[in-house]
């Protein structure tokens, strides 16, 4: 009876540790861990931000590219 509990316990754990976001502007979404919480995302290319109360952060900056450039204007960036 107790490794069942146990079992149950774990699982409600694992798998409900993060949360899933999507952007609206872009195709793509994330998975936020737990203990992060959503911030403002200040700056022209950033898409999004999240930090904790330790100080850590997450960042995406998306950047958009013509599809024809070459490898040398590409390393530029």
């Amino acid at each position: 009876m107790y490794k069942y509990l146990l079992s149950i316990l774990l699982f409600y754990n694992f798998s409900f540790c993060q949360t899933n976001w999507k952007s609206v502007k872009y195709n793509y979404q994330v998975e936020i861990p737990k203990g992060f919480k959503i911030k403002e995302a200040i700056g022209v290319n950033v898409d999004f931000k999240v930090c904790n109360n330790f100080g850590s952060s997450i960042v995406i900056v998306v950047k958009k590219y013509l599809l024809n450039i070459r490898i040398k204007q590409f390393i530029k960036y």
